[in-house]
């Protein structure tokens, strides 16, 4: 189960005395200016136009999100101005993503939402796994989904009746019959994970997962966990994607031992087509468990088990980034990226180090 981004939304700011029209039949709420507020709201109803009570609508990689009221309203603050996915999903039936371009004070109301029913259909291959294959197949799941480092080992899926296993030809995958709740103490963070895909193939020891997350605070975060989060950004995915966007990839601490594209913005979203692997290593020690984990796997040049390094590739060669440093488009990770999973996983920059990934360079 997966979806694509279909929406594409943009906003200028609203007054009382004059607004927009938008694509999608979609308007700018008018509203006065004392009131303006970053806002997103709409109704969620299936295809009979039927309300869809408990739908989430979230604001994907940060802690702003919903649950649809008995009417299938929902409104929801967005983190600030510029380009932002709007996930909404059901039990049941195909999420949905909208691509939001956020001016500084406006709000908007997306109007219907409708979400389509879906069957989670096995192919006449695959049958359920054993009991003792699950609970190995469990085992290898967690891992994956989550990552091997010492704050990964901290978080725990607190509803795992929702997963089922399915053996296959090359291996197992794994559906989720709703999100999957994880809590990590470490972080302080519960994630809310959206499985779109997940398949392990066992003779090449690779796994496929694509998913979406929502985060929440637990509790107020100490200290510890506040210094934790932004150690955990500095050097990711996300944190390259960012300096990526904002021409900022050496001053980040990023060498990029392959070509880089160079980025075309508009709207929000910088983009290159054909794009090849792109090697990447980032200026600090990885993470302790890295080198057993490395010297497990016996991971191929050019990785290290002392150094930062990973590849990855992007979805039919196409890199499409928001300025939140989120991908719009499916990457593949080896190496360091690799490593790490949900358990290490923070929000935007914005919600961790006050609005500028610059913080997160811990000396």
């Amino acid at each position: 189960m997966s979806y694509q981004i279909t929406h594409t939304i943009m906003t200028r700011p609203a007054t009382l005395f004059q607004g927009m029209a938008l694509g999608l039949a979609v308007a700018v709420a008018l509203l006065p200016t004392a009131l303006v507020a970053q806002t997103v709201s709409g109704i969620v109803t299936d295809q009979d136009g039927a309300p869809l009570s408990d739908a989430a609508v979230f604001v994907e990689g940060t802690t702003h999100g919903d649950i649809a009221d008995r009417t299938g309203g929902f409104a929801i603050r967005v983190p600030g101005a510029g380009t932002w996915v709007l996930v909404v999903s059901h039990l049941g039936y195909a999420p949905v993503g909208y691509t939001l371009h956020m001016s500084s004070d406006a709000s908007l109301d997306i109007g219907r939402v409708v979400l389509t029913t879906i069957s989670i259909g096995l192919p006449g291959l695959e049958i359920v796994a054993t009991r003792k294959n699950e609970k190995r197949y469990a085992r290898r799941f967690e891992k994956d989904l989550m990552g091997s480092t010492a704050a990964a080992k901290r978080a725990t899926i607190m509803n795992p009746d929702v997963l089922s296993y399915y053996e296959t030809q090359s291996g197992f995958r794994v559906v989720a019959s709703q999100p999957i709740i994880v809590e990590n103490r470490a972080t302080g963070y519960r994630s809310t994970v959206h499985l779109h895909r997940y398949e392990r193939f066992h003779m090449d020891d690779a796994f496929r997962l694509v998913s979406r997350v929502f985060f929440e605070e637990m509790a107020t975060p100490n200290r510890r966990q506040r210094r934790l989060r932004t150690q955990l950004y500095a050097g990711s995915l996300q944190h390259f994607l960012w300096a990526w966007h904002h021409r900022r990839v050496r001053d980040e601490g990023f060498i990029v031992h392959s070509r880089v594209p160079v980025p075309a913005t508009d709207n929000g979203l910088a983009s290159a087509p054909g794009v090849g692997p792109l090697i990447i290593e980032y200026d600090a020690a990885p993470d302790k468990a890295y080198q057993a984990f490395s010297e497990r796997v016996r991971v191929p040049y050019p990785f290290s088990p002392e150094r930062q390094i990973s590849r990855i590739q992007f979805a039919d060669g196409m890199m499409v980034v928001a300025a939140n440093g989120h991908s719009h488009t499916e990457v593949s990770q080896e190496g360091y990226w690799a490593f790490r999973g949900i358990g290490d996983r923070v929000p935007s920059p914005s919600e961790i180090v006050g609005g500028s990934p610059m913080a997160a360079r811990i000396p």
